[in-house]
């Protein structure tokens, strides 16, 4: 999202059927999904933070949260997937 305006950032949310993504600033753009939008949010062990948990439950979206594992970042990824 780091290269797009506001209007596309708003644009891009607002016509996604899913959203997935690190934790991070871009996860705000959740603001503009439509309800029942699936979300996922996706965690370093070492930060956990419920503030895009917190605004998917007032958009009724649909969320769901993945805390990554080790110190391999595919390792991580491959895990989750199993």
């Amino acid at each position: 999202c780091g290269g797009l305006g506001f209007r596309e950032q708003v644009e891009m949310a607002s016509g996604a059927s899913a959203i997935a993504g690190i934790h991070g600033a871009a996860m705000t753009n959740i603001l503009w999904s439509r309800p029942g939008t699936p979300v996922l949010e996706i965690f370093q062990p070492e930060y956990l933070n419920a503030c895009y948990e917190q605004i998917a439950f007032q958009g009724r979206l649909d969320y769901s949260a993945c805390v990554l594992e080790g110190d391999d970042p595919i390792r991580r990824i491959e895990h989750w997937l199993e």
